[in-house]
């Protein structure tokens, strides 16, 4: 699925305010608590590195939230790298309905909808 970058990245930072507010702090903060903090998964994976470094104290929250968008965006960029050198790949263009998605005129459903529409006319 290909995605203009500056789109992209403002979906990763809605995803990233989506999850604080759905409590990955709290997560983050129960794990901590039950000793899993130094774990490699844990420890190592974007999002949790972050919030355990504020619950450390290391770093404030809101200086967390943006490491961990900046985190997430730089690993969709080396994921596109990666597959762009692939010429197998059939990129689907899906630019416009992310746009659609931010600004809250298509929903779920029918992104999806049209996303398997456009991968299916690339299969045929």
């Amino acid at each position: 699925i290909n995605v203009e970058a500056a789109v992209l990245y403002e979906v990763v930072g809605r995803r990233v305010d989506q999850l604080m507010a759905d409590g990955l702090l709290l997560e983050v903060q129960a794990l901590a608590a039950a000793g899993h903090a130094h774990a490699p998964s844990v420890s190592q994976a974007i999002g949790y590195k972050e919030l355990l470094a504020f619950l450390d104290g290391r770093m404030t929250l809101e200086d967390a939230v943006a490491a961990i968008k900046q985190a997430t965006r730089r690993l969709a960029k080396r994921q596109r790298t990666w597959f762009r050198r692939d010429e197998r790949i059939r990129w689907v263009e899906a630019t416009d309905l992310h746009q659609r998605r931010l600004e809250g005129s298509l929903d779920e459903a029918a992104s999806a909808e049209a996303l398997l529409q456009r991968a299916l006319a690339l299969l045929a």
